[in-house]
């Protein structure tokens, strides 16, 4: 199994202004945000690149990708809202495809539990890459992946609280 961590963060990948509307912000202060973007995206895609590259060497069964941010896969392509994390997607959908075998994103950052396929539909078809949204405030869960090697999907995704688990 191989495991990769990505610098992926909310406001479409800081693409948006955190602390004041994109009008209010100075000129200097939104060079910087964007730079930084441009560097955090290219250091993010070349990590992935790495990951996928090792974990092809090394035969594992799996890959799971965790990051923050919800990179709003159910906007269309060159959607503005979803521009931050175009390059991420397109990444991720090749690497997995390549790989052929599961991957398993996690992230948060939409506050509700989602567990989907997001790429299974898109053109190339991308079948392998699984999502996991965690729960977030106000709505406070856990969150178990089993891993079963024998299992075609390799990854159990099991959620619950004290008193109950569903699994899927």
């Amino acid at each position: 199994m191989a495991f990769v961590t990505l610098h992926v963060t909310g406001s479409n990948n800081a693409l948006e202004p955190w602390r004041a509307p994109p009008a209010k912000e100075s000129s200097a202060l939104r060079e910087q945000r964007l730079a930084a973007f441009g560097q955090r995206e290219d250091a993010n895609i070349a990590w992935l690149e790495t990951a996928f590259a090792r974990a092809r060497t090394d035969g594992a069964i799996g890959v799971v990708v965790l990051m923050q941010a919800n990179p709003r896969f159910e906007l269309p392509p060159g959607d503005p809202q979803r521009a931050g994390f175009e390059a991420i997607i397109d990444a991720l959908g090749r690497l997995a495809a390549e790989f052929a075998r599961p991957v398993l994103l996690l992230h948060g950052d939409g506050h509700l539990f989602l567990v989907d396929w997001p790429l299974a539909g898109a053109s190339p078809a991308v079948p392998n890459l699984r999502r996991v949204q965690s729960f977030g405030h106000p709505l406070m869960e856990w969150i178990r992946i089993d891993v079963d090697p024998s299992s075609a999907t390799v990854f159990r995704v099991v959620i619950g609280s004290p008193h109950h688990a569903i699994t899927g």
